[in-house]
């Protein structure tokens, strides 16, 4: 998706998409969490759980992005 909104071929563009793809990895990458990964199990579910929702919301937002993409007769899904 990233490289069709790069080359223009894909508007609009799903800022909201983008903006929680860097929220995820920074939430992964950061050291400030909900609950410390210090804390072993519970840390590292409480990762797992925000990441995988926030992916989830990604999702959603990209139906217009898949509905382009696998119509489009020029594209062949990679």
């Amino acid at each position: 998706m990233t490289r069709d909104v790069m080359r223009g071929d894909f508007r609009p563009i799903p800022w909201s998409a983008f903006g929680m793809m860097a929220l995820a990895l920074g939430y992964l990458v950061l050291p400030f969490d909900l609950i410390p990964d210090f804390l072993m199990l519970i840390g590292v579910v409480d990762d797992v759980l925000i990441v995988g929702w926030l992916l989830n919301r990604i999702d959603q937002r990209l139906e217009g992005y898949r509905a382009w993409k696998y119509t489009d007769p020029d594209m062949t899904p990679s």
